[in-house]
Protein backbone atom coordinates (compact mmCIF):
# COMPACT_ATOMS: atom_id res chain seq x y z
CA UNK A 1 0.00 0.00 0.00
CA UNK A 2 2.82 2.50 0.98
CA UNK A 3 4.51 1.57 -2.82
CA UNK A 4 1.46 2.02 -4.06
CA UNK A 5 0.98 5.67 -2.68
CA UNK A 6 4.26 6.48 -3.62
CA UNK A 7 3.71 5.72 -6.82
CA UNK A 8 0.76 7.59 -7.18
CA UNK A 9 2.55 10.71 -5.75
CA UNK A 10 5.64 10.34 -8.35
CA UNK A 11 3.02 10.08 -11.23
CA UNK A 12 1.67 13.40 -9.69
CA UNK A 13 4.76 14.79 -9.56
CA UNK A 14 5.59 14.03 -13.12
CA UNK A 15 2.59 14.93 -14.64
CA UNK A 16 0.89 17.81 -13.32
CA UNK A 17 1.45 21.41 -14.80
CA UNK A 18 2.29 22.99 -11.73
CA UNK A 19 5.88 23.53 -10.23
CA UNK A 20 6.53 21.23 -7.47
CA UNK A 21 9.61 21.32 -5.56
CA UNK A 22 11.20 20.31 -1.87
CA UNK A 23 14.16 22.03 -0.36
CA UNK A 24 16.42 21.44 2.68
CA UNK A 25 16.69 23.79 5.80
CA UNK A 26 19.51 25.41 3.78
CA UNK A 27 17.33 26.14 0.86
CA UNK A 28 18.72 23.35 -1.60
CA UNK A 29 16.63 21.57 -3.75
CA UNK A 30 16.09 17.93 -3.14
CA UNK A 31 13.20 17.61 -5.86
CA UNK A 32 12.50 19.35 -8.62
CA UNK A 33 9.61 18.58 -10.99
CA UNK A 34 9.44 18.67 -14.96
CA UNK A 35 7.04 21.61 -14.61
CA UNK A 36 9.76 23.51 -12.69
CA UNK A 37 12.48 23.28 -14.61
CA UNK A 38 10.72 24.36 -17.68
CA UNK A 39 10.17 27.65 -15.80
CA UNK A 40 13.82 27.97 -15.46
CA UNK A 41 15.19 26.20 -18.44
CA UNK A 42 17.59 24.08 -16.70
CA UNK A 43 16.64 20.20 -15.93
CA UNK A 44 16.24 19.13 -12.62
CA UNK A 45 20.02 17.10 -12.51
CA UNK A 46 21.28 20.87 -12.92
CA UNK A 47 19.13 22.55 -9.98
CA UNK A 48 19.37 19.20 -7.24
CA UNK A 49 21.99 20.57 -4.50
CA UNK A 50 21.57 24.12 -5.52
CA UNK A 51 19.58 27.07 -4.02
CA UNK A 52 17.70 29.63 -5.94
CA UNK A 53 20.53 32.42 -6.64
CA UNK A 54 21.71 29.75 -9.36
CA UNK A 55 18.08 30.27 -10.80
CA UNK A 56 17.06 33.81 -10.25
CA UNK A 57 18.37 36.74 -9.98
CA UNK A 58 19.47 38.27 -6.77
CA UNK A 59 17.23 40.22 -6.13
CA UNK A 60 14.43 37.69 -6.87
CA UNK A 61 16.21 34.98 -4.80
CA UNK A 62 16.26 37.48 -1.84
CA UNK A 63 12.81 37.28 -1.58
CA UNK A 64 12.16 33.69 -2.01
CA UNK A 65 14.52 32.81 0.23
CA UNK A 66 13.58 35.14 3.09
CA UNK A 67 9.68 34.06 2.30
CA UNK A 68 11.30 29.69 3.14
CA UNK A 69 13.22 31.61 6.44
CA UNK A 70 9.26 32.68 7.52
CA UNK A 71 8.20 29.42 6.79
CA UNK A 72 10.99 27.10 8.71
CA UNK A 73 10.39 29.83 11.63
CA UNK A 74 6.54 30.30 11.83
CA UNK A 75 6.40 25.97 11.27
CA UNK A 76 3.28 26.80 8.99
CA UNK A 77 1.54 26.60 5.40
CA UNK A 78 1.10 29.82 3.51
CA UNK A 79 -0.23 31.07 0.11
CA UNK A 80 0.89 33.99 -1.56
CA UNK A 81 1.60 35.64 -5.22
CA UNK A 82 4.72 35.87 -6.91
CA UNK A 83 6.48 37.12 -10.04
CA UNK A 84 9.33 35.34 -11.36
CA UNK A 85 11.41 35.70 -14.69
CA UNK A 86 11.47 32.92 -16.47
CA UNK A 87 14.30 31.16 -18.75
CA UNK A 88 12.73 33.43 -21.54
CA UNK A 89 12.83 36.33 -19.61
CA UNK A 90 9.04 36.55 -19.64
CA UNK A 91 7.60 38.02 -16.03
CA UNK A 92 5.44 34.86 -15.00
CA UNK A 93 2.51 35.30 -11.93
CA UNK A 94 2.40 32.58 -10.05
CA UNK A 95 -0.02 31.53 -7.30
CA UNK A 96 2.19 29.79 -4.97
CA UNK A 97 1.58 27.16 -1.63
CA UNK A 98 4.60 26.61 0.89
CA UNK A 99 5.22 25.19 3.58
CA UNK A 100 7.12 23.18 5.72
CA UNK A 101 8.21 19.85 5.40
CA UNK A 102 8.42 17.59 8.52
CA UNK A 103 10.35 14.02 9.33
CA UNK A 104 8.52 11.47 11.14
CA UNK A 105 9.58 12.92 14.38
CA UNK A 106 7.37 16.23 13.71
CA UNK A 107 10.67 18.29 13.29
CA UNK A 108 10.78 20.81 10.16
CA UNK A 109 13.99 19.39 7.89
CA UNK A 110 12.93 21.73 4.49
CA UNK A 111 10.04 23.37 2.60
CA UNK A 112 7.73 22.41 0.03
CA UNK A 113 6.53 24.63 -2.82
CA UNK A 114 3.56 24.40 -5.29
CA UNK A 115 3.38 27.29 -7.99
CA UNK A 116 0.32 27.88 -10.22
CA UNK A 117 1.40 30.21 -13.45
CA UNK A 118 -1.62 32.52 -12.84
CA UNK A 119 0.04 35.52 -15.73
CA UNK A 120 -3.27 34.73 -18.10
CA UNK A 121 -5.43 35.40 -15.27
CA UNK A 122 -3.97 38.37 -14.20
CA UNK A 123 -3.43 39.64 -17.67
CA UNK A 124 -7.45 39.36 -18.10
CA UNK A 125 -7.95 41.16 -14.66
CA UNK A 126 -5.59 43.51 -16.23
CA UNK A 127 -7.49 43.71 -19.06
CA UNK A 128 -11.01 44.36 -17.18
CA UNK A 129 -9.82 46.44 -14.71
CA UNK A 130 -9.24 48.69 -17.43
CA UNK A 131 -12.36 48.16 -18.99
CA UNK A 132 -14.07 49.26 -15.98
CA UNK A 133 -12.23 52.07 -15.64
CA UNK A 134 -13.36 53.17 -19.26
CA UNK A 135 -16.58 52.29 -18.61
CA UNK A 136 -16.78 54.32 -15.96
CA UNK A 137 -15.00 57.67 -16.74
CA UNK A 138 -17.29 57.49 -20.11
CA UNK A 139 -20.92 56.93 -17.92
CA UNK A 140 -19.70 60.02 -15.38
CA UNK A 141 -18.69 62.23 -18.24
CA UNK A 142 -20.94 61.79 -21.38
CA UNK A 143 -22.83 64.70 -21.30
CA UNK A 144 -26.19 62.86 -21.34
CA UNK A 145 -28.19 61.60 -18.36
CA UNK A 146 -27.40 57.89 -17.89
CA UNK A 147 -28.08 55.28 -15.29
CA UNK A 148 -28.90 51.83 -14.25
CA UNK A 149 -32.31 50.97 -13.18
CA UNK A 150 -33.40 47.79 -11.35
CA UNK A 151 -36.31 45.89 -12.56
CA UNK A 152 -38.48 47.08 -9.82
CA UNK A 153 -37.64 51.12 -11.12
CA UNK A 154 -35.24 51.66 -8.14
CA UNK A 155 -31.65 53.45 -9.50
CA UNK A 156 -28.85 51.85 -9.33
CA UNK A 157 -26.55 53.81 -10.80
CA UNK A 158 -26.52 57.50 -12.17
CA UNK A 159 -24.58 59.63 -13.89
CA UNK A 160 -24.21 63.62 -12.94
CA UNK A 161 -25.79 64.58 -15.74
CA UNK A 162 -28.78 63.02 -15.07
CA UNK A 163 -28.83 64.52 -12.09
CA UNK A 164 -27.83 68.17 -13.09
CA UNK A 165 -30.89 67.59 -15.90
CA UNK A 166 -33.17 66.31 -13.33
CA UNK A 167 -32.19 68.82 -10.80
CA UNK A 168 -31.96 66.25 -7.82
CA UNK A 169 -27.82 65.69 -6.29
CA UNK A 170 -27.24 62.12 -6.63
CA UNK A 171 -28.41 61.39 -3.05
CA UNK A 172 -31.73 62.71 -3.45
CA UNK A 173 -32.37 60.62 -6.91
CA UNK A 174 -30.24 57.49 -5.41
CA UNK A 175 -33.43 57.82 -2.85
CA UNK A 176 -36.17 58.10 -5.47
CA UNK A 177 -37.00 55.24 -7.94
CA UNK A 178 -38.31 55.22 -11.75
CA UNK A 179 -41.66 56.25 -10.97
CA UNK A 180 -41.01 58.33 -8.59
CA UNK A 181 -40.05 61.48 -11.15
CA UNK A 182 -42.57 59.37 -14.20
CA UNK A 183 -45.36 61.39 -14.71
CA UNK A 184 -48.80 60.02 -13.46
CA UNK A 185 -50.36 58.93 -16.56
CA UNK A 186 -46.62 57.54 -18.16
CA UNK A 187 -45.90 55.05 -15.10
CA UNK A 188 -48.03 52.33 -16.55
CA UNK A 189 -46.86 52.70 -20.24
CA UNK A 190 -43.17 52.57 -18.73
CA UNK A 191 -44.29 49.78 -16.76
CA UNK A 192 -45.90 48.02 -19.94
CA UNK A 193 -42.58 48.59 -22.06
CA UNK A 194 -40.14 47.25 -18.79
CA UNK A 195 -41.97 43.67 -18.91
CA UNK A 196 -41.30 43.61 -22.74
CA UNK A 197 -38.33 44.63 -22.78
CA UNK A 198 -37.49 41.59 -20.23
CA UNK A 199 -39.08 39.56 -22.11
CA UNK A 200 -37.78 39.98 -24.96
CA UNK A 201 -40.25 41.53 -27.37
CA UNK A 202 -38.76 44.80 -27.63
CA UNK A 203 -35.41 45.57 -27.59
CA UNK A 204 -35.39 49.58 -26.51
CA UNK A 205 -37.88 51.48 -25.20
Amino acid sequence: MIADTRGLLEALVRSTTDAIYVKDRQGRYLLFNKAAAEVVGKPAEAVLGRDDTALFSPKEARVIMAVDRAILGAGRTRANEERLTANSGALIHFLSTKGPVRDENGKVIGTFGISRDITERKRMEKSLRKSEDLFRNTFEQVAVGMAHVSTTGRWLRVNQWLCDLLGFTRKELMAKSFQDITPPEEVSLDVLNMRKLLSGEIGTY
